[in-house]
């Protein structure tokens, strides 16, 4: 499998970026708050691929935003409907 390398750091030193903050899929507005952060993380994460990366994104996620994550990467729709 190919490398997914991420951000333009060059492989300078790695500058000090806070991690995102869980999100727990309470409001749209801390939802996009989300997506920024993770973007800015991923800039300086290595990840060896797309499965990596998205295990990299749910490791932040909590409550319903981490079922809703499971649903959709695993085809677990019986969980959905336990919700």
């Amino acid at each position: 499998m190919a490398e997914v390398e991420h951000g333009s750091h060059g492989g300078g030193p790695r500058p000090n970026i806070s991690p995102p903050k869980k999100y727990d899929g309470a409001s749209r507005q801390l939802a996009d708050q989300f997506i920024s952060q993770v973007e800015a993380a991923a800039e300086f994460e290595r990840f060896r691929d797309e499965r990596q990366k998205i295990l990299w994104v749910q490791s932040y996620l909590s409550g319903s935003a981490l079922t809703w994550s499971h649903v959709i990467t695993t085809g677990a729709e019986d969980l959905a409907l336990n919700l």
